[in-house]
């Protein structure tokens, strides 16, 4: 009875020494995962941003219509009776 108490003891003190010395690498690793799901993101992010420009530089190259709004937007400009409304994000 008491050799299964040490044994047992034993196996806690070095399950318990096991787990201190890990838990500081468990909080790297969950802060590792945590940079990778945000780089993840901003990934996403840019890969939106990429197709969108990609598009513009289509429309741009195909369409003299859109040049045209582009650079009235971009240089502030409006048509004689023409009403220009702004909405912010």
């Amino acid at each position: 009875m008491i050799s299964r108490l040490a044994f047992v003891g034993c196996l806690l003190l070095l399950f318990g020494g096991l787990a201190i010395r890990l838990l500081p690498e468990f909080k790297k690793l969950r802060e590792t995962d945590d940079k990778i799901a945000s780089m993840k993101q901003q990934a996403e992010e840019m890969a939106l941003k990429k197709e969108r420009l990609e598009n513009e530089s289509v429309l741009l190259d195909a369409d003299p219509n859109f040049i045209e709004i582009k650079a009235r937007d971009l240089l502030d400009l409006h048509k004689p009776g023409e009403s220009i409304f702004r909405f912010s994000k």
